[in-house]
């Protein structure tokens, strides 16, 4: 993610592209093409995917303004409880 997404990462190019022109999905997500973006509450960018299949859920989210990355991995199937958690 930080390839991706950080100011010097190696991928930056291609992460921009990710995130370029975005369709909204919801007051503060919108979906890139690959990665998802979350506007914190605090209105910092966060950036990242999330994934499942049966029984297994997981997320991965790059924080810029931290320069940090969030990895979840979940082995259970409440989507509700997963989203609260993420």
């Amino acid at each position: 993610l930080r390839t991706l997404f950080a100011k010097d990462g190696a991928f930056r190019e291609l992460g921009l592209a990710m995130v370029d022109n975005p369709l909204e999905d919801g007051a503060r997500k919108r979906q890139g093409m690959g990665a998802e973006i979350i506007i914190a509450r605090s209105g910092e960018m966060i950036v990242g995917h999330t994934g499942s299949i049966d029984g297994y859920l997981s997320a991965a989210f790059y924080v810029p303004a931290a320069d940090t990355v969030l990895v979840i991995h979940a082995n259970r199937s409440d989507e509700r409880a997963f989203g609260s958690l993420v």
